[in-house]
């Protein structure tokens, strides 16, 4: 689909027209940038998982119960905690890691624990 903005007159219409026709992808530079930020932000989960990342003895307890596959009720029992703690424990390890997936997370904190 080709979405050109109103603005956009003349030789920049037919230009962006031909570019499409091409398979080229067309951005302005907003958001260009927007996706390289988003680009660059998801890849800082991978970065993070090396030995730079700090998590706190619990967090390293947690995190371990969470690869071997237990869900959040399950891991609170372990631990004697609460869910609603262990979901704000999952948050901050997710914070950390810079991804809000549990299965990215688990590939994440596998790579981080074992090195």
């Amino acid at each position: 689909m080709l979405r050109v903005l109103k603005k956009h007159h003349g030789e920049k219409l037919v230009q962006s027209i031909d570019e499409a026709l091409s398979g080229n992808l067309l951005l302005t530079g907003k958001v260009a940038k927007k996706l390289a930020l988003t680009i660059r932000n998801k890849n800082r989960g991978f970065e993070k998982a090396g030995k730079e990342l700090e998590l706190t003895q619990k967090e390293l307890d947690l995190a371990r119960l969470l690869i071997e596959g237990y869900n959040s009720k399950e891991i609170a029992e372990k631990l004697f905690l609460t869910q609603g703690t262990v979901k704000n424990y999952l948050s901050d390890i997710y914070s950390k890691i810079g991804t809000n997936d549990r299965a990215k997370a688990v590939l994440l904190l596998k790579r981080y624990l074992s090195t």
